[in-house]
């Protein structure tokens, strides 16, 4: 079973306008999409969009250097989390997916989940999700209104 640490908890789930910014991380604002260069051109990235990505991948790195110590290779994640290996029961070795379990809870307790998230939704947040909102559709696509 392929396994995705990401940046959701278990115990919560992402409110529409984190869904938005997880978008716009992912889709990479501040690049220009596909043939839509000049429309994307002519939208100013926010200053906390940058840091938001310098942060996140920030803790990617310290996620995965954690499983690397622990013996599990992962690959980085779009979501800004990792994708853990998929393991076949007949040809790895016994035990590999309980080594894979452990690293993953130890990791996410030494590393912890990416800050960002547990921000509760206020004005500041609110106005990121319209500044995240502007970028999409600066790339091309339909957002409805937030």
């Amino acid at each position: 079973m392929l396994w995705i640490v990401s940046l959701v908890s278990a115990r919560g789930s992402l409110t529409a306008g984190m869904l938005l910014v997880a978008v716009v991380a992912a889709s990479g604002c501040a690049v220009g999409a596909a043939g839509r260069e000049d429309e994307a051109l002519a939208w100013v990235e926010p200053a906390w969009m940058a840091s938001f990505r310098q942060d996140m991948e920030e803790w990617q790195l310290e996620q995965m250097a954690c499983f690397a110590e622990r013996g599990v290779t992962v690959t980085p994640a779009a979501s800004g989390g990792v994708h853990l290996p998929i393991v076949n029961l007949i040809a790895d070795p016994p035990g590999t997916q309980d080594l894979i379990d452990e690293a993953m809870w130890d990791c996410s307790e030494l590393v912890g989940r990416f800050d960002w998230w547990q921000v509760p939704l206020d004005e500041d947040v609110y106005q990121r999700i319209l500044e995240s909102r502007e970028c999409v559709i600066a790339h091309g696509y339909e957002v409805p209104e937030a």
